[in-house]
């Protein structure tokens, strides 16, 4: 994880852990986070990959207009999703449903994913 978060900064990202989303809203160039704490805040950002584990879907209800959907009526559901701009509609949005023990084992080939969705290499 330190690995992780030393890449993550070197490329100018910023991790927030155990940081409670209370709101959100797009944004002119980006998406607004309200977020709750001992010291809570404005995070402005251009990119948000939401990726809380199975309150992954909770942060994404938090965001205005944002309605988050893992499967339809009838339809099984499944193990993890992962889901961009073309499900929602907001764009720097990337959201990761579901995605627990094999997604870890997954890590470096979604993070590929998320990348090339987001057109960050």
């Amino acid at each position: 994880m330190l690995a992780y978060l030393g890449d993550a900064g070197r490329c100018g990202a910023a991790l927030a852990l155990g940081s409670p989303v209370v709101s959100g809203r797009v944004a002119d160039g980006g998406i607004a986070l309200e977020v709750g704490g001992v010291e809570s805040m404005t995070l402005e950002c251009g990119i948000v990959v939401n990726s809380a584990g199975f309150n992954a879907q909770a942060v994404a209800r938090s965001i205005a207009g944002i309605r988050p959907k893992i499967h339809g009526p009838g339809q099984p559901a499944p193990d993890f999703l992962i889901q961009g701009e073309d499900a929602h509609g907001v764009a720097g949005l990337v959201n990761l449903f579901g995605i627990e023990s094999p997604g870890l084992t997954s890590s470096l080939a979604i993070a590929d994913h998320v990348a090339t969705m987001l057109s960050v290499r």
